[in-house]
């Protein structure tokens, strides 16, 4: 069998490899500077931190910082939106329903990014980043829902409810990390949403018919 050959001549290919080369390096300088922050933030008020004291704690200088974020807000802004991201993907799982499999995925993230979170958490931040993780839920659990309710205030309610229920107890899972299991809190929550706000909607609906 004959070994195909590369349709990219010699300079081309020396040309990808300076790219990608160039990319790794950027991608590597912006994960620096995100993680920086983060680092800054375990110690001092959002509001105290100084360009220079990040450009410090990075190692790099001001222009190569404004060569990705236009200032701290830009910058606290774009990591929100990478954990908020990642957080999307996991409460995509809800469109399906609840139950152990969905719950766990969620925790899943809570736990990959545990120290990040708690951070954010802890600090007063131009952006919420748990009020979005919020309302990207509820929007998740409305599509579920719509299946077997057709009203679009209840539906809503419904929704928002059990999201904020969600959340809040992985939360206090998360600071609570070494007093219980994994799976405990996951039965805490199907419990919580099965016998309380469960009941509660199934007898607002034969209520109103």
């Amino acid at each position: 069998m004959k070994k195909q050959k590369s349709c990219l001549s010699n300079k081309n290919r020396k040309k990808v490899a300076k790219y990608m080369k160039e990319d790794l390096r950027v991608i590597k300088t912006k994960e620096n500077i995100k993680k920086s922050m983060l680092h800054l933030l375990k110690k001092y008020a959002f509001k105290d931190i100084t360009m220079s004291m990040l450009v410090d704690e990075c190692r790099i200088n001001k222009t190569t910082f404004y060569r990705h974020y236009s200032d701290k807000y830009d910058l606290i802004e774009k990591i929100s939106k990478d954990y908020i991201s990642l957080f999307s993907k996991a409460s995509s799982n809800f469109v399906n329903g609840i139950n152990v499999h969905n719950i766990d995925c969620l925790i899943q993230f809570f736990d990959d990014n545990k120290d990040e979170l708690l951070i954010l958490e802890s600090k007063i931040l131009p952006i919420n980043i748990f009020e979005d993780m919020h309302t990207i839920m509820t929007l998740d659990l409305c599509t579920y829902f719509k299946k077997s309710i057709n009203q679009d205030d209840l539906i809503k309610l419904y929704a928002s409810l059990i999201s904020n229920n969600i959340l809040t107890t992985i939360k206090w899972y998360h600071k609570n990390y070494l007093n219980f299991e994994r799976n405990q809190i996951i039965q805490i929550v199907l419990q919580t949403v099965e016998t309380g706000l469960e009941q509660s909607i199934t007898a607002i609906m034969k209520g109103q018919k």
